[in-house]
């Protein structure tokens, strides 16, 4: 997952609202969201090499998504950051709880950026920042390759939009027509050559990924994901997946947790 805006308990009705792109390699092979075989009460989509994931929700009441934080980085890693969604989709400790013992194993993973959500707190780590993980405050948010609210073009660009299109009276967070939401993460306009962040990949690659959508020629955004949980407990998901731009399949699935 490379981008993430999020509402968390701004919207009456509605403790948390996400929208969120998932990019990777073309090759990477991948499993678009889907009830998992060996986690019956797990909804999510799944990394086929490494068997993780980067968003998913557990029926029990439970939600996390991933970013990974962009550096350039030749150590070897044992675990895949993708176990972190996992493992906690599947465990019984808080938030609090978990996102503190991923923090005392912060070494162990490349650079990412964590949110999980225990049916009561939201709570937010990267283990290339100094700060503590943390339960989040009401507000808008938005993540992308480094830390939570790094202005970088395309998140503050994605924020602005997602918070006019919440706002809009014309438009409803019902999700049950939620294309309106989707077509936000549309967005393929690189941003300008002055706006750009230097993260060590070359001029480049920081215009192609730079946008809110990609559309590189072996890399690219896959998934857009939108999802809102309301005060009854129930979330709307909505994924849609694309092939090099193109868009492919659609899920959608209404989830109640427990």
């Amino acid at each position: 997952m490379c981008l993430i805006v999020l509402a968390w308990k701004t919207v009456p009705g509605y403790p948390l609202l996400m929208l969120s792109n998932r990019d990777e390699f073309y090759h990477r092979p991948t499993l678009a969201a889907h009830w998992w075989h060996d986690q019956s009460d797990v909804f999510a989509g799944r990394d086929q090499k490494q068997g993780g994931s980067w968003l998913g929700l557990s029926n029990r009441g439970r939600l996390a998504a991933l970013t990974n934080y962009r550096q350039l980085d030749s150590t070897t890693y044992a675990t895949s950051r993708g176990a972190l969604i996992q493992n906690f989709l599947k465990a019984e400790a808080s938030a609090a709880s978990y996102m503190g013992s991923v923090a005392q194993a912060a070494s162990e993973f490349a650079g990412f950026n964590l949110l999980c959500y225990d049916n009561n707190e939201l709570y937010y780590y990267s283990n290339r920042s100094s700060l503590p993980p943390h339960a989040l405050t009401p507000g808008i948010y938005g993540i992308s390759n480094h830390l939570l609210d790094t202005p970088w073009p395309k998140v503050a660009k994605a924020k602005q939009k997602f918070s006019e299109a919440l706002s809009s009276t014309n438009l409803n967070v019902n999700t049950k027509e939620p294309d309106a939401f989707l077509t936000i993460f549309n967005d393929d306009t690189p941003a300008a050559d002055a706006q750009l962040p230097d993260t060590g990949i070359g001029l480049d690659w920081e215009r192609q990924l730079s946008s809110i959508f990609i559309r590189g020629n072996s890399y690219g955004t896959r998934a857009t994901t939108w999802l809102s949980l309301n005060q009854d407990g129930q979330v709307d998901f909505l994924e849609q997946s694309y092939v090099r731009g193109e868009k492919t399949h659609k899920v959608q699935e209404t989830i109640t947790f427990c």
